[in-house]
């Protein structure tokens, strides 16, 4: 796992900030680490963001379980969700509910977008807290047509790998279900190549 400092001397650095080298590619990029070391990670965000803020960039921080439950509560549905919940059966009906409820396409990317205008950097958090609702690769898909031309950061529970078989993976909470999405960055990646 990359180090506080070095995550803050990369997402701090100009080029990143000005999404310098990218050849047209989304500003997309993920920070993978193990969902044993969330709450290191969460300490993490939270030293990093707080240097970089202290350093001038202009960012903001989401996290998704919060951004949800929030939209929720504005649309007067958080409390009907929750007494919902455990007498759902199947779960799956609750999930494919809920998902309606938090449409990624034109409900969660839009708000995410809303709220990174202005923003130098954006990174999103509490993904394994979301899952298996929210799926980080369909996220990913749709905050492409949203997004303002900021880098976005994923603080990411799980792996991203290269799979010579399939290609890019996301495996959220070391969890055998992965997803596809090739476009985004590995910052772990970017850290030991001295980007």
């Amino acid at each position: 796992m990359a180090t506080d400092q070095q995550l803050v001397a990369l997402l701090g650095s100009d080029n990143f900030l000005q999404m310098r080298g990218l050849n047209n590619e989304v500003p997309f990029f993920i920070y993978p680490f193990n969902p044993k070391e969330a709450l290191s990670a969460e300490k993490s965000l939270k030293v990093v963001s707080s240097q970089l803020k202290q350093q001038g960039v202009n960012l903001i921080t989401i996290d998704l379980f919060r951004l949800c439950v929030q939209i929720l509560e504005e649309k007067h549905l958080l409390q009907p969700v929750l007494n919902a919940e455990p007498a759902q059966k199947p779960k799956s009906r609750f999930r494919v509910g809920l998902q309606s409820m938090l449409d990624v396409e034109t409900v969660i990317a839009p708000r995410i977008a809303t709220e990174s205008k202005g923003q130098e950097l954006v990174i999103v958090h509490g993904i394994g807290a979301v899952f298996p609702f929210l799926r980080t690769h369909a996220l990913l898909e749709a905050l492409q047509i949203h997004m303002p031309p900021v880098p976005l950061v994923l603080w990411f529970p799980g792996e991203y790998t290269t799979n010579a078989a399939r290609g890019f993976e996301l495996k959220v909470l070391d969890i055998s279900v992965s997803d596809s999405y090739y476009r985004a960055k590995n910052i772990e990646e970017m850290v030991r190549g001295g980007l």
